[in-house]
């Protein structure tokens, strides 16, 4: 089933639930070794593969545009249609769904001098820059691990100069470590200035306010990114830049220190639509030793035993609970699939 983009309500189609789905089938088939999960976790790639899904022929079709906004869901969209079959496709050796990737991957303009991606319709017109860092990391993080994948050195040079220089992008509030939502380009803040000169706030404080909420809500998806790309790509030079490496750290360290991080929330941006306590886990076990962390096996079973705990199902075997997305959260459950083995303690 689809789901409505959590808290943005979205009039999803089809392509989002089905490829996270598709990342828990094949799971389930690495634990099992059942074929009829190795067949459903087929059936589902071949479904994102359809032309109905890329109707023509460029990006792939993850919302109407009911709400007005475009219809491939900027680059997370894309980076979420692509992503099973980059992990399934290598997985399984299946040269055509990695082929298909790195198609819709390549229809997305780089632009050096921003250092940032162009978002792309679904019928090939180029969008402009995306300033969405959480979806500049996602679509930065597959196209480094498809270059990995492909064996195709050229292929991950894009993500390579991105991540080189997403320290120039970040931007932070007053709290240490909480990541601003959205960057600046000098286009940005041009405007700006010249809004200020004609005697308009830029600034004014529901933007504020919503960007506060906003990268407080994704903090850990963005983290979960850097994570995944970290685990790929751990010899890449970047990663000893200091400046990436503080920023990381501080960030983790807020939701640490934060705890539990608007646990609780029925609909926000944390734990009920992006599962906090699922991301959290595997940044601490990735990044555990880059970033010498201490306890990370005690703090990795307390965030999943939260998640669960509360936003479990356990009649409905669903993470379904507590949210006003039930079909989009019960799907980001993939999200788990890179984690080790834990143990939880969950308190009811």
């Amino acid at each position: 089933p689809k789901g409505h983009n959590g808290p943005w309500r979205d009039v999803d189609t089809h392509v989002r639930t089905t490829a996270h789905w598709a990342l828990i089938i094949f799971k389930a088939y690495e634990i099992t070794g059942e074929e009829r999960f190795l067949s459903a976790c087929i059936k589902a790639c071949e479904y994102l593969i359809r032309k109905e899904q890329r109707p023509y022929g460029y990006t792939f079709y993850c919302r109407t545009n009911q709400t007005g906004k475009n219809m491939c869901n900027g680059l997370i969209g894309q980076a979420w249609a692509v992503e099973p079959l980059i992990f399934i496709g290598n997985s399984l050796n299946k040269r055509e769904y990695l082929d298909i990737a790195k198609d819709v991957l390549l229809l997305h303009q780089y632009n050096y001098k921003h250092h940032a991606w162009n978002n792309t319709e679904i019928n090939g017109k180029i969008l402009g820059i995306n300033h969405t860092l959480n979806q500049q990391v996602w679509f930065a993080t597959l196209n480094l691990i498809l270059g990995k994948f492909l064996q195709n050195q050229k292929f991950g040079e894009l993500s390579i100069d991105f991540f080189m220089n997403l320290p120039l992008l970040v931007g932070s509030f007053e709290e240490r470590g909480l990541i601003k939502h959205e960057f600046d380009d000098l286009a940005c803040s041009f405007r700006r200035i010249a809004k200020m000169l004609i005697g308009r706030t830029y600034n004014d404080s529901k933007y504020y306010d919503k960007q506060k909420i906003l990268s407080q809500g994704y903090l850990s998806f963005i983290l979960y990114g850097l994570a995944l790309a970290y685990e790929y790509s751990s010899e890449q030079i970047f990663w000893s830049d200091s400046k990436l490496k503080n920023i990381i750290s501080d960030a983790v360290a807020l939701i640490i220190n934060s705890f539990p991080f608007g646990w609780g929330e029925k609909t926000g941006y944390r734990w009920c639509y992006n599962p906090t306590g699922i991301e959290m886990a595997y940044v601490l076990q990735v990044f555990k030793e880059y970033l010498r962390l201490e306890s990370t096996e005690n703090h990795i079973s307390i965030f999943l035993s939260k998640q669960f705990e509360r936003y479990y199902d356990f009649e409905k075997n669903m993470l379904s609970k507590d949210t006003m997305d039930p079909d989009i959260l019960s799907a980001r459950l993939y999200e788990a699939v890179r984690l080790n083995n834990y143990s939880l303690n969950l308190s009811n």
